[in-house]
């Protein structure tokens, strides 16, 4: 049965029967096919850049921020267990795949994990700290704000940084024990490693001029996907359970060439976040369950049509309030919180 309005929350009992109807183990020849399809991409990409000619590079500047883009969606299922059943391929596979993405990959999975478990909360979200100065202040800096308005991804910038700075920020607070410390050091230590090693032993194919334009349209790629799933939704103080998900989130609808092919369906939001293990190639699946399931509670918006009204909007405003249907959900909803739940 659907939900009969937005302001009804999905019961646990219904949950648990999606979730029975979905299969969560990861199928090894699809993430053969799609590890396979990256590194052709890549492989097309630099081939291109060896040609010399300007049509080949700008071909090469339009392939590479879709492999990039690809490579974070591999790195995100690997970061929950999904990409393949062995922990040690998850890591293996989410280490070449932070390569292309320029995220160091036991950071970013630390701090995606609190990110699931207070989907919602900008105080404890760490993805969400310019929400919560958003929230706070009731400012952000020009810089920011001038970019919103003029679709430079600053904020995707930013974004990266956090990850790359999480392990001296969790250090200083006391919150990083010996064994993550030494995971995010390595994860960090490869890339820049993987980097220079590049520059140095090929100057003339890894250097700025053949890859700046790819960097910024993938970091404009990046900001275009993930800004939506939660601006403008966030305000919830106590942990929300895998079945009240869809409170602080949004999902994007997409042409299916876009969605599985170039962001391999990281697009399902709301299905992700009900189900973070389920891997990208059943998120489809998911999503026709789960909008049934929800009905007019289920939050989606339309290719560009997030972007094209909130970028004319203040970015506090779209950050702590957009304006669509954000206001519709609670606002007060105090007494959700669960224990700690295994299926994150």
């Amino acid at each position: 049965m659907p939900i009969a309005s937005e302001h009804d929350t999905f019961s646990k009992s219904e949950y648990e029967r999606l979730r029975a109807a979905l299969d969560m183990t990861p199928n090894g020849w699809m993430n053969s096919v799609t590890v396979v399809m990256n590194m052709t991409l890549v492989a097309l990409a630099l081939h291109l850049l060896t040609r010399g000619s300007a049509p080949a590079y700008w071909m090469a500047q339009l392939i590479l921020p879709v492999a990039f883009f690809q490579g974070f969606s591999l790195l995100h299922d690997c970061g929950h267990g999904s990409c393949t059943s062995s922990r040690l391929g998850n890591t293996v596979i989410g280490h070449y795949a932070s390569v292309l993405c320029f995220m160091p990959f036991f950071p970013w999975k630390y701090v995606h994990t609190e990110h699931h478990v207070w989907a919602g909360n900008a105080d404890r979200d760490p993805g969400l700290a310019l929400v919560k100065r958003a929230r706070d202040t009731g400012k952000l800096p020009m810089l920011i704000a001038v970019a919103w308005r003029s679709w430079i991804p600053i904020g995707a910038f930013a974004q990266h940084l956090v990850y790359w700075s999480y392990p001296i920020v969790a250090l200083r607070r006391g919150k990083l024990p010996r064994k993550k410390l030494i995971n995010c050091a390595a994860s960090v230590a490869l890339l820049i490693c993987v980097y220079s090693a590049l520059h140095l032993f090929t100057p003339q194919l890894f250097n700025a001029l053949n890859f700046a334009p790819a960097i910024l349209l993938y970091l404009l790629l990046v900001e275009f996907v993930n800004t939506p799933h939660h601006a403008g939704l966030t305000a919830y103080r106590e942990r929300l359970p895998l079945w009240k998900q869809h409170l602080p989130t949004r999902s994007c609808s997409y042409p299916p060439i876009i969605s599985a092919f170039a962001v391999l369906n990281f697009n399902f939001h709301i299905e992700h976040h009900f189900f973070p293990n389920l891997p990208w190639y059943r998120l489809p699946g998911a999503s026709r369950l789960v909008k049934a399931a929800l009905g007019p509670a289920y939050r989606e918006t339309r290719g560009l049509n997030w972007h094209l009204a909130e970028r004319k909007r203040d970015f506090v405003g779209v950050l702590t309030g957009g304006s669509e249907a954000a206001v519709a959900v609670p606002r007060n909803l105090d007494a959700a919180a669960s224990g700690p739940d295994d299926a994150r």
